[in-house]
């Protein structure tokens, strides 16, 4: 991390951009109960690397319902392959609730609010143009940006496919496993989308992100990019 920072924080470089979502955490952290459990040390890692430089922190959140089986299935591609785990997951979220209310609250007490900005997810599709000038510190209007695509790598297994690597990886080898994943991934269809939860938990986690929202507008509306 510090080599990419101290390239980053060079005097002549009047604005940089880094892209990184690993910065604060992986694909498991967001299935675990407490989300990004090292989020405190990473910030402060980076609030450490950028030393004086101006800097602003974009975080995008997004409906769990969605986010959780997403991080799951890019579990599976780089071969942590757990069966059951989202049962544990879907459980732990009946009895405990799943809001970015907790994470959010961390973040700010490493990171200053006028330092971050935030964003759904969701509204990126619909609002890239903007989202991607705001953080480039320009006007919408400035520079039109190209259209960026997900790369294949990181889109979303489909049910079956999931499915399909669960049953295969059995008393296989790491290097055997790892050699099916990526036969499978290739094949991927992606014709049934991947939804482990039931309409419960569904219902559940659409109510939390709504309120996280209201929240965020409530508490701290000047951190967040809305178009409402």
């Amino acid at each position: 991390m510090q080599a990419i920072f101290e390239k980053l924080t060079k005097p002549d470089d009047a604005c940089v951009l880094l892209s990184e979502e690993n910065l604060i955490g992986t694909s498991r952290d967001i299935l675990l109960p407490k989300i990004y459990p090292d989020l405190e040390t990473n910030l402060r890692a980076i609030r450490t690397l950028v030393h004086n430089n101006d800097y602003i922190i974009f975080i995008a959140i997004r409906n769990f319902k969605d986010i959780i089986p997403s991080a799951y299935s890019q579990m599976v591609r780089e071969g942590k392959i757990q069966k059951g785990f989202l049962d544990d997951v879907s459980r732990s979220i009946l009895i405990n609730g799943r809001t970015w209310k907790d994470f959010i609250t961390r973040l700010f007490s490493v990171i200053p609010e006028d330092r971050v900005r935030i964003y759904r997810y969701e509204d990126y599709f619909y609002h890239s143009q903007e989202i991607l000038s705001s953080i480039a510190g320009l006007n919408s209007n400035e520079i039109k940006f190209k259209k960026i695509l997900a790369p294949a790598s990181t889109k979303s297994l489909s049910a079956e496919t999931l499915v399909e690597i669960e049953n295969g990886v059995q008393w296989k080898t790491k290097a055997q496993q790892r050699k099916l994943v990526a036969e499978l991934s290739r094949r991927d269809t992606g014709v049934k989308k991947f939804r482990p939860f039931s309409l419960e938990t569904e219902s559940l986690l659409d109510r939390n992100y709504d309120s996280d929202i209201n929240w965020i507008k409530e508490n701290y509306p000047h951190t967040l990019i809305s178009f409402e």
